[in-house]
């Protein structure tokens, strides 16, 4: 029988073959005590008039408050910022101006996430004043609208910054279910051209304007535990874990894989690929208006570029069998990132 090429989209809920590593550990937060404190009363990280905040998570659970980061309280005379995804399954971010909480410019997506509980996510947000905001999820900016509040610095004096827990202006915290890996804080607000970079290759110690680099990678369990901020340029920020798991290490990135095809809304619900499997041509749904699709194998190389005419990728029969990263473009300049497995069927 004759053998018929398929392409299975595996969706970018993966990690890149960079974070294939056994060594590659992300810190797992029980949602109720377990969160990494910063204390900041000596020294703060520096960002005033834009900033990114970067992390891969998996999410145990969704309905509840999810935070992921926190800097600042929005309480007295203080700026402050946190992120986080909501109890709609939408992602957002608030950035409060002189610690009145009705004085914050507030982003969120237009559309909920479909939470997959297998699987890990790329999660970026980005900032620069007065109020330009951008969130990014697996390498593709998701549509998402702010109030139009103008901020002109995030610079906080509070001495509070946590991974994993939110605390409101009367002491009350709320926690994250689930793993975080690899925290990136940046002093710039990052291009859709870096995020992209970023989810496929990921970042290093070394990666411009990093301010804290969280890997998790040598944190033992219990409280009281050093976080090492890994960033070359600004190595003082170290946290202390609170409460935080039970055992060391929590688990390997490798665990957030998942081994059959996703349904690329379910993480992106600006665009679709379908049939899955599929023969020979690929269909694109976007709200955007996607004109080239990009083939590229495991080691980086382009190995296809080619135009979508209709919203379909045709012949793509002609590929060798493997895995490939599908970077796809529109014509407004926008980038979305998936992967795609060919095998013999």
């Amino acid at each position: 029988m004759k053998n018929k090429i398929f392409i299975i989209i595996l969706a970018s809920l993966f990690f890149s073959s960079l974070h294939a590593q056994s060594t590659d550990l992300s810190l797992i937060l029980n949602g109720n005590t377990d969160y990494v404190n910063l204390n900041t009363s000596s020294s703060q990280p520096s960002i005033t008039t834009e900033f990114s905040v970067e992390s891969w998570v998996k999410f145990d659970t969704s309905g509840i408050l999810q935070p992921i980061v926190q800097y600042g309280i929005c309480n007295g005379a203080d700026h402050s910022f946190n992120a986080q995804l909501s109890t709609n399954s939408t992602l957002g971010f608030s950035i409060n101006d002189n610690g009145n909480c009705n004085n914050a410019l507030n982003a969120t997506t237009n559309d909920s996430i479909a939470i997959d509980y297998n699987s890990c996510y790329h999660i970026v947000y980005t900032f620069k004043a007065p109020q330009e905001t951008h969130i990014y999820v697996n390498g593709s900016e998701m549509t998402s609208s702010n109030n139009g509040f103008s901020v002109s610095s995030v610079s906080p004096s509070y001495n509070n910054f946590k991974v994993g827990a939110y605390e409101n202006h009367s002491g009350v915290l709320s926690y994250f279910k689930g793993g975080i890996n690899n925290f990136g804080l940046f002093n710039t607000a990052l291009t859709s051209t870096q995020v992209l970079d970023h989810y496929n290759n990921g970042i290093t110690s070394s990666t411009s304007y990093l301010q804290i680099f969280y890997s998790f990678d040598a944190v033992n369990a219990g409280t009281g535990q050093t976080v090492s901020n890994d960033a070359t340029n600004s190595s003082k920020f170290s946290g202390t874990s609170v409460g935080v798991g039970t055992s060391s290490p929590q688990y390997s990135v490798a665990q957030c894989y998942s081994s059959a095809g996703i349904d690329f809304v379910s993480y992106n619900t600006q665009l679709k690929a379908y049939p899955n499997p599929v023969y020979g041509t690929l269909t694109i749904e976007s709200k955007e208006n996607i004109t080239i699709a990009e083939f590229y194998d495991i080691n980086g190389r382009l190995i296809l570029s080619t135009p979508v005419v209709n919203n379909k990728i045709e012949d793509l029969q002609r590929l060798a069998l493997g895995m490939y990263h599908v970077k796809l473009h529109s014509a407004s300049g926008k980038s979305f990132a998936l992967k795609a497995s060919i095998i013999n069927k």
